[in-house]
């Protein structure tokens, strides 16, 4: 029975009125009973509060409050403060408070070696992060000029790409003995295969799984903007941002200096502009890929439900997060008024202010965004269109780790969503990678 704000000190309620509990996950075999009515399969975050149904009110809302695989039961959701929730766990989770650790990084700039400690060792602005095939989570050490990648639980960390120095050489070769300059974002192609854009190098570039061998596959390492229609190594790229892989195998790049998505076809090689005019201007909602401006292209996200049919692209100048339909090729708006700042938590995420969004992720029916100038990660419902807060208190500093809401950031970049919900965020000034779980 959780009847009381802090559950494990007080014993149940029984007198009836609403009643106030924080909880975290439960995962599928558990249940939690407010005052008799029976939870299961529920992160609320952070704070529920419940009003029991009177004795024999019974309505057509009576029954369970399910989302995809998310579920509560024995909620009469009638009451606004049901309706409002605003997440649903994932089954099959340990009872636990959201909580967010340090995976790597001890909040200072340095250049560990391979083989250290996660938690104690040393790294420097890490900007994008993704888990690769091999359950490793993968992250851009863009201070030291490498890819890296740590066990998510935080064991030994070893270099995957990078000598150390900062250049842009070592095609054809090992990745490890490879020059990088900053590498920004990183993702995986569905031979495992690593492929990630180098933002001052002004090219794309693979690791070959397989054979470990490291070659560009976009950009003449020249700012610019060339080559639509050609071999995508011969055109140029201007400042490359961020990257994702479309069902097709195509390698979508945010080319924010040239204000466009270029799309390269896997079979071909041929580079092409996907989306943007060039202009840097507002983008209407309902206008097409084919005519409309795009304000500062920064980062991509495929939606998770296998078709990777709906596309999310943050806008860092426009302040705001847009959806593409693969299919149509239609646009909408999905959240930020176009004002820099930092409000709207608890409303519609379409008048809220962002803050320069550098990353984007989605797991399920969250949207989560790097909302790197206000120093948080701020999660999107798509079933109600509300924006929250979830990792960060908006102010610079570190830390602690512990509860997410007071443990400050310092404007992070990456962020990366897992299908067991667990958030893993490039705390860059930080010198971190947290994860929220």
């Amino acid at each position: 029975m959780i009847s009381s704000p802090d559950p494990m000190a007080s014993p149940a309620m029984t007198t009836p009125g609403p009643i106030i509990a924080r909880i975290g996950l439960l995962r599928s075999g558990s249940s939690a009973c407010f005052s008799g009515s029976i939870l299961t399969s529920i992160l609320v975050s952070p704070v529920v509060r419940h009003t029991p149904k009177a004795a024999g009110v019974t309505s057509a809302a009576d029954g369970p409050v399910t989302r995809g695989d998310y579920s509560a039961s024995g909620l009469d959701t009638t009451q606004p403060e049901v309706a409002g929730l605003r997440a649903l766990a994932r089954k099959g989770s340990a009872m636990a408070e959201p909580r967010a650790a340090t995976i790597i990084g001890d909040g200072v700039a340095g250049a560990c070696a391979d083989g250290q400690f996660g938690a104690g060792a040393r790294i420097a602005e890490p900007f994008g992060v993704a888990v690769g095939p091999d359950g490793w989570l993968y992250f851009c050490d863009l201070g030291n000029h490498r890819i890296r990648r740590v066990h998510p639980e935080g064991r030994t960390v070893e270099t995957v790409v990078g000598s150390g120095r900062k250049g842009n050489t070592g095609d054809g070769g090992p990745a490890t003995e490879a020059d990088i300059e900053q590498p920004y974002e990183l993702r995986f192609d569905a031979a495992g295969n690593l492929v990630f854009v180098d933002m001052t190098a002004h090219v794309v570039r693979l690791l070959h799984a397989a054979s470990g061998r490291i070659e560009t596959m976009a950009g003449t390492g020249e700012a610019g903007f060339s080559g639509d229609g050609g071999p995508a190594t011969d055109a140029m790229l201007r400042q490359p941002h961020s990257i994702e892989i479309a069902e097709d195998g195509a390698i979508l790049v945010c080319d924010i200096g040239n204000h466009r998505i270029r799309r390269i076809d896997p079979e071909t090689g041929i580079i092409d502009t996907f989306a943007g005019t060039g202009e840097q201007a507002p983008t209407p909602p309902g206008g097409s890929i084919a005519d409309a401006p795009l304000n500062g292209p920064r980062s991509l996200a495929f939606d998770d439900a296998g078709d990777r049919r709906e596309l999310f692209l943050t806008l860092r100048e426009g302040n705001a997060v847009l959806s593409i339909d693969m299919r149509s090729g239609r646009i909408e708006h999905v959240a930020g008024s176009g004002q820099f700042g930092y409000a709207g938590d608890g409303g519609d995420a379409r008048s809220a202010s962002l803050a320069g969004p550098k990353g984007i992720a989605v797991s399920g029916d969250d949207i989560y965004i790097a909302d790197t100038e206000s120093h948080t990660v701020r999660r999107i419902d798509r079933a109600t269109g509300r924006i929250e807060t979830v990792l960060g208190d908006g102010e610079n500093h570190d830390g602690p780790d512990g509860d997410p809401l007071h443990c400050g950031l310092a404007r992070p970049h990456g962020v990366y969503a897992t299908p067991d919900g667990r958030i893993f965020v490039g705390d860059t000034d930080n010198h971190r990678v947290r994860v929220l779980r």
